[in-house]
């Protein structure tokens, strides 16, 4: 998924190891543990990078480019 491209972890989210509750656990933890201004401000630089990495532009550029290959 995408989700690896998107989030930095600390800065735009946190990933989690699939299948893992224990990871999954710690991630929740941090997020919570975060004040509403600072989860809002980490939101905010995720779907910033949504907007300027995935425009439609670029993806559409991307996907003709795998096509060529």
């Amino acid at each position: 998924g995408a989700a690896p491209e998107i989030i930095e972890p600390g800065v735009t989210g946190w990933l989690s190891t699939p299948r893992d509750p224990v990871s999954l656990a710690d991630a929740l933890k941090r997020a919570l543990n975060l004040s509403r201004d600072e989860r809002e401000r980490l939101a905010q630089r995720a779907m910033e990078r949504v907007r300027t990495r995935f425009t439609k532009t670029d993806m559409c550029a991307k996907t003709l480019a795998v096509y060529d290959e």
